[in-house]
């Protein structure tokens, strides 16, 4: 059987296959088109999200004992309305991505 680490499970926690899905569809990465030759987990898209999602765990870590993904959001929008300068581990749904941002990494 696999280990998990701590961060291994916040990570599926709070940016699991739903939301990755999810994301992804936004993007115009949908799972169903099979016929596309992009593979979208090794998209600028899918690195923006990983990247993302580091940080965010870093965060939720940060806040010490996890109490659920709603309460993680929650703490981390006060924090954004009481600091003065953005956040780089800002909410993924808010950030739009460019079709050029979507090609694939390395291309």
């Amino acid at each position: 059987m696999d280990s998990w680490s701590h961060r291994n499970v916040l990570a599926m926690l709070e940016g699991g296959n739903k939301q990755c899905s999810d994301f992804f569809d936004r993007h115009g990465l949908p799972s169903d088109n099979h016929d596309q030759e992009v593979d979208r987990y090794q998209t600028n898209a899918a690195m923006f999200y990983r990247n993302n999602l580091s940080l965010h765990i870093k965060h939720v870590e940060d806040l010490g004992e996890y109490k659920g993904r709603d309460w993680s959001r929650k703490m981390r929008r006060k924090k954004r309305k009481s600091s003065s300068s953005s956040s780089r581990c800002g909410n993924l749904e808010k950030k739009e991505i460019s079709q050029n941002e979507l090609v694939r990494v390395g291309s």
